[in-house]
C-alpha cells in the first residue's frame, strides 16, 4: 500500500495556498577535505559556535534576520500561523527520509522515482492529504509538504538516516549537513526562552554552555560586529 493515499484520522482538509513557499534541491558532493556532504540549495548545514537560540536572545532587533544565524544554518524565519510549503527535489539517486521537528505536515504531492524535479503544472492534490512528521523523498524524484507554523520555536528539518545526522561532535567529519533551521513565531518563543534562561540551573541548557567555555551570545560565531554575515562560526572547509 502507498501511504500517500491514506486519510488521517482527523480528516483535516488540505491547507490553503501557502503564505510562504520555497524549494529545496537536495544533492551530495565532496568538499576540499575529501568528505562527502549533503546540500540543500548548495548549502550544507554546520552547527554554529553559538547555539542559535542564544543568538536569538542576544541580537535584539536583528533576531528576525536569518543572516545572524549564519549562512550554513540555512535558517528561515516564519510568522506564527503562516502556512508554509516546502518543495523538495531529491536530485540524488538515494532515498532520503526527511523529518520536521515540532510540526506534523501534510504531504500534498509525492512523485514516482526518477520523475525529476517538481512540475506544478502537471499535478493534482488530495483533498485530505496524509499527515506525517517524516516523509521519504524518492530517488531522483520530489515531494511537496505543507504545514501551519503553529508551534513557536526553533525547529530542524533534516534527513533521518544515521549517516546524515549532524550532531556527533563539533568539527567531526561524520556529519553530512543535510538539514536546515526554521524559526516560528519570534516574539513568542523568545519570551519563553528568556524565562527559561532566567530560571536555568548550572546543569541546564544555558548553564552547561557557559561551563563548557562556549560563547553564549552574539551571532553564529560569537561576535556582535558585522551582524549580517558569517564570522567563521558556521563554515565547512572547501
Amino acid at each position: 500500500m502507498d501511504d500517500f493515499h491514506l486519510v488521517p484520522y482527523d480528516k483535516e482538509p488540505r491547507l490553503p495556498d501557502p503564505d510562504y513557499s520555497f524549494t529545496l534541491n537536495v544533492m551530495m558532493d565532496n568538499l576540499a577535505d575529501g568528505a562527502n556532504y549533503a546540500f540543500f540549495n548548495d548549502i550544507t548545514y554546520v552547527r554554529p559556535k553559538v547555539p542559535s537560540l542564544f543568538t536569538a536572545l542576544s541580537t535584539g532587533e536583528f533576531a528576525t534576520n536569518p543572516a545572524v544565524y549564519g549562512v550554513n544554518t540555512h535558517s528561515y524565519v516564519f510568522n506564527h500561523l503562516d502556512v508554509i510549503e516546502i518543495v523538495l527535489n531529491n536530485q540524488d539517486p538515494g532515498k532520503h527520509p526527511f523529518h520536521l521537528h515540532g510540526h506534523a505536515f501534510q504531504v500534498i504531492y509525492r512523485s514516482e522515482l526518477d520523475a525529476g524535479d517538481y512540475d506544478p503544472s502537471n499535478t493534482t492534490y488530495p483533498a485530505v492529504p496524509m499527515k506525517r512528521d517524516t516523509v521519504l523523498a524518492p530517488p531522483n524524484g520530489n515531494v511537496v509538504i505543507r504545514f501551519r507554523a503553529d508551534n513557536p520555536g526553533l525547529w530542524l528539518f533534516h534527513c533521518h538516516l544515521v549517516s546524515s545526522l549532524l550532531f556527533p561532535l563539533r568539527d567531526s567529519n561524520k556529519d553530512t549537513g543535510m538539514a536546515f533551521a526554521l524559526w516560528v513565531g519570534d516574539d513568542i518563543y523568545r519570551g519563553a526562552a528568556r524565562d527559561a534562561k532566567e530560571h536555568d540551573d548550572p546543569g541546564g541548557s544555558f548553564g552547561s554552555v557557559r561551563s563548557a567555555g562556549d560563547p553564549d551570545e552574539g551571532k553564529c560565531g560569537g561576535e556582535y560586529k558585522g551582524l549580517f554575515g558569517s564570522d567563521g562560526g558556521d563554515e565547512k572547509s572547501g
